[in-house]
């Protein structure tokens, strides 16, 4: 089998400084889950969830879930913080930049993922601030590449937004 392709390179982040990333992802979503982490474990989980330890791809597969996941569990922010921060490129690392949609897969494959999209783009429209809608900017173009009733809601805002209703059908 072949190994598969990573989306960073050893320039963005090293192996190790990427697998450093992941235990602390990792360990920040174990405590909030209310669980010790350890190490071991974590290798263990990302074996059984993902594969093979020895690939580059496995760790950002493992990087993008565990960020994900602790974002979409802790819900101590305000949802739309979710584009302004998770999802900005504003402060973020280049490698960190290019797995961001695999993230996004993440928020998409749960509910509560899904939730907290909806909860967003509603208070996006509800604040209307525009630094806001500049920092969520990478997020919709994320989400215009994907197909589905997300993409669909997040046009429909960003239409609303601009006074630019769909047509009726």
């Amino acid at each position: 089998m072949a190994a598969p392709t990573p989306l960073t390179t050893a320039k963005q982040i090293t192996l190790q400084d990427l697998k450093a990333e992941v235990i602390e992802a990792w360990g920040s979503f174990a405590e909030f889950q209310g669980f010790l982490p350890q190490v071991d474990e974590m290798k263990k989980e990302i074996r059984r969830q993902f594969g093979d330890l020895r690939y580059r791809r496995i760790w950002e597969q493992a990087y993008s879930y565990y960020g994900a996941m602790f974002w979409i569990s802790c819900n101590a922010l305000e949802a739309y913080e979710t584009f302004t921060r998770f999802f900005c490129k504003e402060d973020a690392p280049d490698w960190a930049i290019a797995l961001m949609p695999d993230a996004l897969d993440v928020f998409l494959a749960h509910s509560e993922g899904i939730q907290t999209i909806r909860s967003g783009l509603e208070q996006l429209l509800y604040y209307n601030d525009p630094k806001d809608w500049d920092q969520s900017e990478h997020f919709f173009n994320l989400i215009r590449e994907k197909e589905g009733p997300v993409r669909e809601a997040t046009e429909h805002v960003l239409s609303l937004r601009s006074g630019r209703l769909p047509a009726t059908k």
